[in-house]
């Protein structure tokens, strides 16, 4: 029985209709694809800056708050 080392083919190749594809993806694919993720990674950038400015704000805003059964301590039994 001879083994035999299974062929790895090369990233690069020509699609059916003669383009150059890298992993299976012409040029423009590649760059829809790109400009597809960047926008979503900064809507989620602005969706998340806008969250700490948020939460920024109403921490610093110097209102106080009370837990609740704090506001009579008096009336506390021990």
């Amino acid at each position: 029985m001879k083994l035999s080392r299974p062929r790895i083919s090369s990233p690069i190749r020509r699609n059916d209709e003669g383009r150059v594809a890298l992993f299976g993806l012409t040029g423009m694919e590649w760059l829809k694809s790109i400009v597809a993720l960047l926008l979503l990674y900064v809507v989620l950038a602005g969706f998340f800056t806008g969250m700490l400015f948020a939460g920024t704000g109403i921490r610093s805003a110097g209102g106080v708050f009370e837990r609740p059964g704090t506001e009579f301590p008096s009336q506390i039994q021990t």
